[in-house]
């Protein structure tokens, strides 16, 4: 077959994934099956021109999702194929078969595998609000890149910065609640979150809050925000980041923090580590021993971290402890740490050790609205919350609402554990809590009613 032929046949074959892809557009409901349960799920696939074919899943079960962008979205005549991005390698991977205005298939991960079922329903449908790619700098020169989401009733809006948990995020993982203020009237920005520095160091809260501080200017140049109503939405990380910047940022009118902690890190990691520990079956007196432990191998990064020497005898009786405690967790549960070397003094775990949120707290007068998990294992609840309130009244605030759900967990889920499955799902009246506070807070006129939650 000569050259010409094979390029024929080459753009035939383009020609028929291109109108695969076509014919794949809009959006798709359904559900995701597991274990005798049933969760809704929608796609939309969106074929830009001349470019490749997107996927975008919303959830509300499971996971919080709006417009999540589904990766490597592939179609070979009936066949389907895309990814679920996640930090936790490998990605999720669906393989499927679209039959007309159907699609069946299974999403697997490991061990797991979650079955779908996708019906098409239509066009996807405009949405309230315009979207708008920006790029702008921080404090230090990093770039940063996000969405801003502006309805487009209205004029002069409220608007919010939403601040990211730990680890790596990219906007999509908040854009379902910037999805959900902004059909509620305000002006939301989501950004990617910046990565560490070029030297090798780790961020710290410092950086992220000089992040927030340079995307509220941003929102407070926008002529269609209006400057006086502008505030910030943390989740985890994001909580222990938003004091800092209601603290010292005039701008910020109000402060909404989801499963914030009111411990410093070094305690907060400790809680964390031994609920999870005690989960996994760990013993009271391995517990006991963890806690020593660990408060030793803190105070060791603290010199560490001063300059000062460390003889050799006071890094075998760390290293001896370590050991023991290795020894006494068992392989199931692991060493729970290494001693550290000084270069690891760079890591955000040991710049941020004794960070306290509360000591900004102390200085927040901006109303705020708190929500957290009874049940959460990466945060204490009980004590932060009484930590954080203290000082508040401390500062004069008298515009605070918190609320603590039961049976609820650091994502603000309830999960079945050990009852009949069902896929995670938020508690009742959430998040229309958050739509219901804003309301009131900033006078954003909804675009919708949110239903009441006993408070």
């Amino acid at each position: 077959m000569n050259r010409r032929a094979l390029a024929v046949f080459g753009l035939i074959a383009l020609s028929c994934a291109e109108s695969s892809a076509r014919s794949l557009s809009g959006r798709w409901l359904g559900k995701v099956s597991a274990n005798g349960a049933d969760s809704p799920i929608t796609i939309d696939f969106v074929q830009e021109p001349r470019g490749p074919l997107r996927a975008l899943a919303s959830l509300q079960e499971e996971t919080l999702w709006t417009d999540y962008a589904l990766s490597n979205v592939r179609v070979a005549g009936s066949k389907l194929k895309f990814e679920v991005p996640s930090s936790n390698a490998p990605n999720a991977v669906f393989t499927g078969v679209i039959n007309g205005d159907s699609i069946t298939g299974t999403i697997v991960k490991g061990a797991h595998a979650v079955r779908v079922g996708l019906v098409r329903s239509g066009l996807v449908p405009a949405k309230p609000y315009s979207i708008r790619k920006v790029r702008y700098r921080s404090a230090d020169g990093t770039e940063l890149a996000g969405d801003i989401l502006t309805p487009h009733e209205g004029v002069r809006r409220p608007g919010v910065v939403l601040l990211h948990g730990s680890g790596a995020h990219t906007r999509d993982d908040l854009r379902f609640y910037a999805d959900l203020f902004a059909r509620h009237g305000m002006v939301a920005l989501i950004g990617d979150k910046r990565r560490s520095h070029s030297d090798g160091t780790d961020y710290t809260y410092f950086d992220l809050a000089d992040d927030a501080d340079a995307s509220i200017a941003l929102l407070a140049a926008d002529p269609s925000v209006d400057d006086s109503r502008i505030g910030i939405f943390g989740v985890s990380e994001g909580g222990w980041v938003a004091p800092i910047v209601a603290a010292r940022n005039s701008r910020v009118g109000f402060v909404i923090a989801l499963v914030a902690s009111g411990m410093s890190y070094a305690e907060n990691e400790i809680y964390q580590r031994k609920q999870r520990w005690q989960a996994a079956g760990a013993s009271p007196g391995a517990l006991a021993t963890f806690d020593t432990t660990t408060r030793a191998l803190h105070d060791f990064a603290r010199r560490l971290k001063g300059g000062r020497k460390i003889d050799d005898r006071s890094r075998a009786e760390l290293q001896a402890s370590l050991d023991h405690l290795a020894a006494v967790l068992g392989p199931r549960l692991g060493p729970p740490a290494k001693m550290p070397l000084a270069t690891d003094t760079l890591s955000l775990r040991w710049r941020m050790l004794d960070f306290d949120p509360v000591t900004y707290w102390k200085h927040v007068k901006q109303p705020v609205l708190f929500v957290w998990g009874a049940n959460d294992r990466n945060v204490d609840t009980e004590s932060s919350r009484k930590r954080i309130l203290t000082a508040l009244i401390a500062a004069a605030n008298n515009d605070v609402t918190a609320l603590t759900y039961n049976g609820v967990e650091h994502d603000l889920m309830i999960k079945s554990e050990g009852r009949k499955f069902f896929f995670p799902h938020p508690p009742p009246g959430y998040p229309d809590t958050l739509v219901k506070w804003l309301t009131r807070t900033t006078g954003a006129k909804s675009g919708a009613k949110a239903r009441l939650v006993p408070e």
